[in-house]
């Protein structure tokens, strides 16, 4: 079987600002930017080694399609460099989709998991954290921080190394 990576979606690989839950509709996040313009090439150069995997607790109908399809369009993916998209369109609260969120990427048992929330990282193996830290999201306990997470980045910049150790095989 082949091995994967599985990443968040927004705050990780589509910016804006928090969206309020009465906000949540197609239309708002079909205009996000992707967060930082290097994300491309880096998601390129994962798909030829690993399985890529993108878990978002967006909850409306139609999220699944309209995310993958933004992946696409915006991060100039080719449709096969994309192994799933899993939304949590049937739920609608928050502890809900974070519970589904979790589980899924458990099923999935990706090396990594990245994500910018705290929360959703303790649930997982720490070998599989890398925490993509946002300025208002915060690590319970900073003092623990590295030796919680495998990998912790500020930036997708941050991550160029660790993703080309992972890719020949010097992370396993």
């Amino acid at each position: 079987m082949a091995r994967s990576v599985s990443f968040d979606v927004d705050g990780v690989i589509a910016g804006g600002d928090w969206i309020p839950e009465w906000d949540r509709k197609p239309e708002i996040y079909s205009e996000l930017p992707v967060l930082d313009p290097m994300i491309s090439g880096y998601l390129e150069s994962l798909m030829y080694n690993f399985n890529l995997y993108f878990v978002s607790a967006r909850s409306y109908v139609g999220a699944t399609y309209n995310t993958r399809r933004w992946l696409i369009n915006n991060c100039d993916l080719p449709k096969r460099a994309i192994s799933g998209v899993i939304c949590a369109e049937e739920y609608t609260s928050r502890k809900e989709r974070k519970a589904f969120k979790i589980d899924v990427i458990r099923a999935l048992n990706p090396i990594i998991h990245m994500d910018d929330e705290p929360e959703i990282l303790e649930a997982l193996r720490p070998d599989q954290r890398v925490w993509f830290r946002q300025a208002d999201n915060h690590w319970p306990n900073p003092d623990e921080i590295e030796k919680r997470c495998r990998f912790v980045a500020e930036s997708w910049n941050e991550l160029g190394v660790f993703f080309e150790e992972l890719c020949r095989g010097r992370l396993s």
